[in-house]
Parts: structure tokens; C-alpha cells; sequence
């Protein structure tokens, strides 16, 4: 800079860009002509002055001006837009919910509910005035809110994501300007689940496909679709498509698929629908790319999509793209913001109170101005302290400053108690107490937890609990495990007291350790209880699982070894369980299971390795469409029944979850012995990590270890299911079937604990349910 100009301060007194109410809430806030102002923080050197600005209309030699003044219907058109009678900042109270969570469900809530009130023509309008050449201001015309005149600006890209959400969940169109991966969106997902539908040998996850919105099938459709003879439509499309991608490539075999089965005309109407196809295109584009950089075939490129999504990689290539955003509302940072302008601004979750970063090198400006790292933070840490809430000061002031006519700025308890704001309390009172075009109002008031309202025909929680109960969605594709999430939540919640003081979320297990390798390890029975202590999982179980899908069943250890070996590798297991001792105790505790006398349902015994290949069944997977029922209702019907599950308290009676779609699963193993047809589920479940955890008690098996774990897993719900799966199936495709004459019942074998030592230890029996349970679930999943 010339010297000439050093130490002189230039400043812009009049503000064009915004209107009157909006440039007097900005100097309300930050004016003050007391020590220090609003830039200037106790412990920072420099100094910075806020300079009272003048709107627009205080120019009296500018002609041609316009103001547009937002203004509600219900109160008069002001002759004058000077007269700044609305606010320009409104800052919306929801200090009073104790929990961050609380604070954002009804941050979310209210803003879908403010933005539709904006939104209509018939209560608010933006007003349009020009100044004429004799310097009178001339009202013209006026004109609704629209969608693209809003933004939602938050502190960090996840509150971004969770408005965003809210806002499309409600109908209110809405674009997001960010850097994150599209690879990280629900649109890579269902491309996953397409290119295994056209890359497996069956019709594997097909119904899941045909439920997202590529497809958007009714239950009806998809029923017909997965079980009906006719065939699928979809997977003969799908078929054909696949044929043409290993002759022409990726592009070719998609845009089939997108121009049959008319995947863009249906994801544009769905909620959101532009989002989820620019999403869907540019994943296509960078699949298209990547095969061709590669040369990679239509499995490589599958592998590919399934390592990036796990990735999430992240270039500029894969940068999140904005979709059209004509009329929608704008969700982005804070920092993204800088530069751009709106004529209303809601700032959701800006969150002044972060904390110093506990970084060990850092920076500070000394007394002479020059940025000094320094590697012992808390020697200056006053000072770097000091900096870090004036730079979260200057970003506070980028938030409310992007509006032409407005900003809505939702302050939480946490801005309360932040020193940022306390800063700006001491400068001035407005953010606290209401002041010139700045207006105080209460969210959520006097509304608790159990506070429900409806709206557009629907009804929303205004407060969310601190954990959400697991729902299952109007119509929805469902399954034990969903099942069984939905009510281990409840349980929790119910235990919790989420009225009143903070409760901590239950820990995680911790990896168990992995056990010293020892000298001692070296005969049969010495080695036999590393399968109690071996680390378990769910990668290790998915492990054993897979070695069971494979083996022959007949197989000697040599062969089970070999694919023992070989799973470690593939499941990415050689760090944890590739010491050779591990490789031979998961061998003898398949070999073990395969060998065992399992009983039968008439009293005698076979082994799995008896039974012939033709009469197993590996992996069946099945699909029945479940109309509207309560989950409550299904759990008292297991319980009338005999069976065992965690939640027997009258509390599940009130279980919030409705099941109402298609019930999905796969069956680990179904055969056929002597007429009968058996299911079998591999447990690899660690139990005490000792033999006697695993043995049975023949008089009073309730009493065992592995009914505590079966009636904690919650797996009687697990195998009625499976039950009613198998009975519908054999009823359809099975000549004279009966269920008390063909039904043999359920075998769970937990393999850690099945050995020719501890003889029935492992092996659960679980007689058929008797045939009016069977009747009675048939006829609840029929209602």
C-alpha cells in the first residue's frame, strides 16, 4: 500500500445491498459507542471500529432507488419504507430446551413451519418502492416469497445435512452448496444395490432394489415381481442391460435401464426427486469415467463402487453437485456464504460457543501484528483464546449480515453461556433483550416432550428426544434385525429418563483382547478352548457363516481348513484370527458342527454331514407382504406361545412401531430329513467364554446359559418368523403339504460350543410351534 495512504481507515457509510430494517438490526447489534466495541475482544491487539452504516433511503441525492420491504399481510402498507417498522433481525429463543438435540428438532421444526408461513401470498409479501426524482419514495407493486429467496445458513456441513433433510422430509424444496462426496449419499446405495441385482447369479436383493425410488414398486408389484412364477420385469430388463454392458460398457447398460423402467420420471416425483437424480446421474457419470481410466470389468467396477462408498473418496470429481435450484431453498455453511446474499436468512446451529482446539502448534498475532506459531500454546493461550472469539465474531457477523431483508437467528443455551455472545451482551443488549429492528420471540414457549400438533394433515413431534425411537416407515422393507433395533431402543428409553437430567448412551463393547500365543498350545484338547475366547463380531460371525455357505458339508478338516484359510483373507481377518492355533480351532468348530448328533423331531439323531446335498437349502432368502400391524400385537403372540425375548414387561404394549410393507430375511440353512424339513441359524455367539456356558440343561433347558442369551437376542421373534417364512413357502410349492407332518421344527447351533466332548452342548432344539400359533401368525400378517 502507498505510504501515503498507511494508517488511514476508508469505510463504505451507506449500505445498497441490504434494506432499512435489516442495516438497522446490524448496527443495533454491533454499534456502540462505549470501550470496547463489538470487534474488539479483551486480550487481542489491534483495534477494530464498527462504523454506524445508513441505509439506502437516507441518500437524498440517489434517484432511481428501489427498496423491497417485507412486510405481513395482516398489518398496513407503509407509506414511507424508511419507517423500518418490521424487524430485520428476529432472533428465535430455544434456550430453554436443556439438550443440543432438543434445540435442533425444534430448530428444525420451526423451520419448516416459518418458511411456509413466508411462503404464502396471502400473509406475507415483499413490498416494492422506487424514489422518484422529486425524492418522494412511491410504493409499486408487491410479489410472494418464493423458495430461492431463502437461506439456511448452520455452523457445520452435518447441521446442514440434518435441515436439509428436515426441510425435503416436509415438501419444502431445498439445495445444498457443499464440498462433501456424493459417494457418501443414499443415491450410491441404491446404485450398490442395482449392480448386484444385475451382477449375481439370482435374484438376490431385488426386492430391496425394487423399494427404492428408482423403482418405486407398491407391495402388490414387488410381491409379484419376487415370488410370483410369471418373472420379474425389472430383473429381465435388468437382465438384458447386463448383456450390454459387458459388450458396449457401463453407459450403455444404464441408460437402459433409466429409459425402460423410466427411473428419471419417477425420482421426480418423489420428494426431493431433483436432488436424488443429480445425485444418481453424477454417480453414473463418475462409474462411466472410472471403467474407462481403469479398464475395469463390470465386477471390478462394482468392487470399486463398493471400496469408494465404504471410502467415501473425496476429490472434485466426486464433489457434491448443486441441482437446479430455481425455486428452492438454499442450505449451506457459514463459511460458504461469504460473498453471497438473500433477502431472508435463517442461521440454524451456529453454535458461538466452540471451544479452543486442543492443536499443539498454533498461532498468534503479537504485539506488533505479525503472526508468530508457536509450539506451547499455553503460554499465550489468553491471547490465541481471544483471537479465536473474535475470528468466531467476525463469522457471526457474516451470518447475519447475508440478508437483504431478514435474518432469522435461532439462539440456544449454549449461545447464552458463550463467551461470544457474552462479549456482544456487554456491547449490546439487542441480541438479549430486543432493541432497534431487532425482535425477541420464544420457539418452543411452554411446549414439552409430549406436545403433538397437527399440520397439512399430519402430525410432528415439535420436541425430539434425546434418542429417537426406531420407526418403521408407513411402507417400508423390514426384517428381524429392524425389528429387533426398534425394540432394543424402546427398552433403553424407557430405562432412561429422557424428561429429566442428561443420561449417557450405553457404552460400546470393547474389543476383546486376543490371547498370548503360548508354547502350551500345541495338542487337540489344549487348543480346543480358543474357540470360547477367540474374538468374536459381526465380520467373524459373517466369516463362519460364509464357510458354512461354501464347505461341502461332508468335508474332512483338510478341505474345511482350506476354506477356513482362505475366508480370513476375503473377510480381512489374517491380523486378528490368521495365527495358525485360530485356524485350527475354527476347523475343529466346524468339523465339530457338522459331525454333532442333532436330534430329530422324532427322538433319534442325525448330523449334517449325513444329509445329501440336494436336500439343503443354504442362505434362503423370502419376502411376504405384511399389512398394517403393531409390533406390540406380534410380541404378545410370541410370548402367548411359549416363547422367551427381553422385553416381557407391559411396557412393550405401548412399543411406538407399526410393521407395514414386506418382511424380508434369509434363512441360513433349510433340509429335508426323512420327510421333514428343518431350520437351522449358525450362532457364533461367545456366551462366558467357557464350555459350561454352552451345555443345556435336559430337564429344565430354560434354566441354561443359552437361554439367557436366546431371550436376551430376542431369536424366538427371530425363528416364528422364520417359521411362518418356511410354512408359507412349503404350503405354495409342496404337494399335500402339512405343517404338523412335514415341519420338524428349529435347530440354533452356537458352534463355539458344539464338541464331541460336551455331547448336546450348542445345540438348541426348538420343537415346531403348534399348529393353531402357526394359523394364528398366518392370519395377523394377513390382516
Amino acid at each position: 500500500m502507498s505510504e501515503k495512504y498507511s494508517g488511514k481507515i476508508y469505510s463504505l457509510p451507506r449500505n445498497y445491498r441490504s434494506e432499512p430494517a435489516q442495516v438497522t438490526a446490524v448496527n443495533s447489534v454491533f454499534y456502540s459507542q462505549g470501550e470496547p466495541g463489538a470487534f474488539n475482544v479483551e486480550g487481542m491487539q489491534g483495534s477494530i471500529e464498527y462504523s454506524n452504516i445508513e441505509d439506502k433511503t437516507r441518500d437524498q441525492n440517489a434517484t432511481d432507488l428501489e427498496v423491497e420491504i417485507l412486510k405481513s399481510m395482516e398489518e398496513r402498507f407503509p407509506e414511507d419504507p424508511s419507517e423500518k417498522e418490521a424487524p430485520g433481525l428476529v432472533v428465535r429463543d430455544v434456550s430453554q430446551e436443556r439438550k443440543a438435540d432438543d434445540r435442533r428438532w425444534a430448530i428444525g421444526q420451526d423451520l419448516v413451519n416459518e418458511i411456509r408461513n413466508l411462503t404464502n401470498p396471502d400473509k406475507w409479501q415483499i413490498l416494492t418502492y422506487a424514489k422518484s426524482a422529486d425524492g418522494k419514495w412511491e410504493y409499486e407493486g408487491k410479489r410472494a416469497v418464493r423458495m430461492k429467496d431463502i437461506f439456511v445458513l448452520t455452523y457445520n456441513r452435518s447441521d446442514m445435512r440434518r435441515y436439509y433433510d428436515r426441510l425435503s422430509d416436509a415438501g419444502i424444496p431445498c439445495t445444498m452448496r457443499a464440498d462433501e462426496s456424493v459417494l457418501g449419499e443414499v443415491e450410491a446405495g441404491w446404485m450398490q444395490c442395482l449392480l448386484e441385482v444385475a451382477l449375481s447369479a439370482g435374484r438376490r436383493g431385488l426386492a430391496e432394489l425394487l423399494a427404492t425410488p428408482l423403482f418405486s414398486k407398491s407391495i402388490a408389484e414387488i410381491y409379484d415381481e419376487v415370488v410370483s412364477d410369471t418373472g420379474s420385469q425389472v430383473a429381465e430388463i435388468i437382465r438384458r442391460a447386463t448383456v450390454e454392458w459387458k459388450k458396449f460398457g457401463f453407459q450403455s447398460f444404464l441408460s437402459q435401464i433409466v429409459r425402460e423402467c423410466k427411473i428419471k420420471e419417477k425420482l421426480l416425483k418423489e420428494q426431493a426427486g431433483e436432488r436424488h437424480w443429480t445425485n444418481f446421474a453424477q454417480i453414473a457419470e463418475i462409474l462411466s469415467d472410472t471403467e474407462k481410466s481403469k479398464h475395469l470389468s463390470p465386477d471390478g467396477l462394482r468392487d470399486w463402487l463398493d471400496d469408494a462408498v465404504d471410502s467415501r473418496k473425496k476429490s472434485d470429481e466426486y464433489t457434491f453437485r448443486l441441482e437446479s435450484d430455481e425455486e428452492a431453498v438454499t442450505a449451506m455453511t457459514i463459511h460458504k456464504s461469504k460473498g453471497l446474499q438473500a433477502p431472508i436468512v435463517f442461521v440454524a446451529g451456529i453454535n458461538p460457543s466452540k471451544k479452543s482446539s486442543t492443536e499443539p502448534v498454533k498461532t498468534y498475532y503479537d504485539d506488533k501484528g505479525n503472526s508468530v506459531l508457536t509450539i506451547n500454546p499455553e503460554e499465550h493461550s489468553e491471547r490465541i483464546r481471544a483471537e479465536e472469539i473474535a475470528e468466531a465474531i467476525r463469522l457471526f457477523y457474516v451470518a447475519i449480515t447475508r440478508a437483504e431483508n431478514r435474518t432469522y437467528y435461532y439462539m440456544g443455551k449454549e449461545d447464552v453461556k458463550s463467551e461470544i455472545l457474552s462479549h456482544l451482551f456487554k456491547v449490546s443488549s439487542t441480541l438479549e433483550k430486543g432493541g432497534p429492528g431487532v425482535a425477541i420471540e420464544d420457539v418452543v414457549k411452554d411446549l414439552d416432550f409430549s406436545t403433538v400438533y397437527r399440520e397439512s394433515e399430519k402430525e410432528y413431534n415439535l420436541i425430539k428426544p434425546s434418542v429417537e425411537i426406531s420407526k418403521i416407515t408407513p411402507w417400508t422393507m423390514t426384517s428381524f434385525s429392524s425389528l429387533k433395533d426398534a425394540i432394543e431402543t424402546f427398552e433403553f428409553l424407557e430405562e432412561a429418563d429422557v424428561t429429566g437430567k442428561d443420561f449417557e448412551y450405553p457404552a460400546e463393547d470393547e474389543p476383546e483382547d486376543r490371547p498370548e500365543e503360548s508354547d502350551d498350545l500345541e495338542t487337540e484338547g489344549q487348543i480346543f478352548p480358543l474357540r470360547y475366547i477367540m474374538p468374536g463380531g459381526t465380520v467373524f460371525g459373517n466369516y463362519v457363516h460364509e464357510i458354512f455357505e461354501k464347505c461341502p458339508f461332508d468335508a474332512g478338516k483338510n478341505e474345511i481348513r482350506e476354506f477356513a484359510q482362505k475366508g480370513l483373507k476375503d473377510w480381512d481377518l489374517e491380523q486378528t484370527h490368521g495365527m495358525p492355533e485360530y485356524v485350527k480351532a475354527i476347523t475343529g468348530m466346524v468339523y465339530d458342527t457338522l459331525t454333532a448328533a442333532i436330534p430329530d423331531a422324532c427322538g433319534r439323531v442325525f448330523t449334517l454331514a449325513s444329509i445329501e446335498a440336494s436336500k439343503l437349502c443354504i442362505e434362503l432368502e423370502f419376502h411376504f407382504p405384511i399389512e398394517q400391524a403393531r409390533l406390540s400385537d406380534l410380541l404378545q403372540l410370541v410370548k402367548s406361545w411359549g416363547g422367551i425375548y427381553a422385553g416381557e414387561s407391559g411396557k412393550m404394549r405401548h412399543l411406538p412401531v407399526d410393521i407395514n410393507g414386506m418382511m424380508k430375511g434369509f434363512i441360513d440353512l433349510v433340509f429335508e430329513h426323512e420327510g421333514r424339513f428343518y431350520i437351522v441359524d449358525w450362532k457364533t455367539n461367545v456366551l462366558d467364554k467357557t464350555p459350561s456356558s454352552f451345555e443345556i440343561d435336559c430337564e429344565d433347558p430354560l434354566t441354561s446359559r443359552i437361554a439367557e442369551e436366546i431371550a436376551t437376542a430376542m431369536y424366538p421373534l427371530q425363528w416364528t418368523i422364520y417359521t411362518l417364512a418356511l410354512h408359507r413357502h412349503l404350503k405354495n410349492t409342496l404337494p399335500g403339504y402339512d405343517y404338523v407332518k412335514h415341519f420338524g421344527g428349529v435347530r440354533y447351533l452356537f458352534v463355539r460350543g458344539i464338541s464331541e466332548d460336551h455331547p448336546g452342548a450348542g445345540i438348541w432344539v426348538q420343537p415346531p410351534l403348534p399348529v393353531e400359533a402357526i394359523e394364528e401368525l398366518d392370519s395377523f400378517f394377513k390382516r
